[in-house]
């Protein structure tokens, strides 16, 4: 279960839920595997009342298990991100990556990748933790692993080398991947490079991309970022008006969590439409499957292909 968590499909969503409902959460033995990741998929689906449940269950398990300690300290830091509090999160994050010295691989990779996105969105990047990340997902070789790693370390380069950003993110595209999560995040990441050095277009192709692969995975917090930075790509290329409705809408569909992970790409997009930040929430969010739906339709109508 550990292995699989980082590819955060629907196809695990509804596996790891049948098994919590079976009361597999519970075993000391690999319960623990379940319920970290029913936490990080509630955290992706914004379901944050459920993710503190899994949490509570995840902190009841005793067991001695080298993992458990890194995966509860992942847990509550995951939780209280989506309170709102960072700088707690990154506190039990960096927790989780000095107790993962003792546990599995997979742990340890997991552990230092979400310290590096975490820790990056808060503007202190680290460095070693991403190489570290990276380093064990080339030696794991799990196409999904890999291409979260290579992904987590082109979000790091966004601000101070592009051209390695972009490359990092082809790298990871080139990966055998599954649709899912993981390969959303990727067109997403993809996405937002080029958006960073103006390539318009051919943003909006990989972004529309991630978007629809995270409306199938039911993910309406990520999904609704890449609706975002899409928007401001559509902006700029003279739909204006859809540019503009498609962004407020997405700011009604996204959780304040969300805007703190990516904030200064959001921040951009906000600029460049010429829209305040933090965006308006005062409109009535839309489904968000509606909302990829026309924001993916308008996307590719505008992209170059990729």
């Amino acid at each position: 279960p550990t292995g699989l968590a980082l590819d955060q499909n629907q196809t695990f969503t509804s596996l790891a839920r049948a098994a919590l409902e079976c009361g597999a959460g519970a075993d000391p033995t690999w319960g623990h595997g379940v319920l970290i990741s029913e936490i990080w998929n509630c955290y992706a689906i914004a379901d944050f009342e459920r993710s503190e449940l899994a949490l509570a269950q995840l902190d009841a398990i005793e067991s001695d298990h080298p993992d458990l300690p890194a995966l509860k300290a992942l847990g509550a830091g995951v939780v209280a991100c989506s309170k709102g509090n960072f700088d707690l999160g990154i506190e039990y994050f960096e927790t989780a990556h000095e107790a993962a010295a003792g546990a599995d691989v997979y742990t340890q990779l997991r552990s230092a990748l979400v310290l590096t996105a975490y820790s990056n969105a808060n503007g202190h990047p680290v460095r070693q933790a991403a190489a570290v990340g990276l380093e064990l997902a080339r030696q794991l070789r799990v196409p999904t692993n890999l291409a979260f790693a290579l992904s987590v370390n082109s979000m790091i380069c966004e601000t101070s080398d592009l051209d390695r950003a972009l490359a990092l993110a082809d790298e990871a595209l080139a990966a055998d991947l599954p649709p899912g999560s993981i390969s959303a995040i990727s067109h997403t990441g993809r996405g937002r490079v080029l958006f960073r050095q103006g390539r318009w277009s051919e943003a909006l192709s990989s972004i529309a991309t991630g978007v629809g692969e995270f409306a199938r995975s039911g993910q309406s917090a990520e999904g609704s970022h890449g609706v975002a930075i899409g928007a401001a790509c559509l902006f700029q290329l003279g739909n204006t008006e859809s540019g503009a409705d498609l962004f407020r809408r997405s700011a009604a569909a996204t959780d304040m969590q969300m805007i703190k992970l990516y904030h200064d790409t959001e921040q951009m997009a906000a600029t460049l439409i010429g829209e305040p930040f933090p965006p308006d929430r005062s409109q009535q969010p839309i489904p968000f499957d509606e909302l990829a739906r026309r924001a993916v339709t308008a996307f590719a109508e505008a992209a170059t292909p990729a």
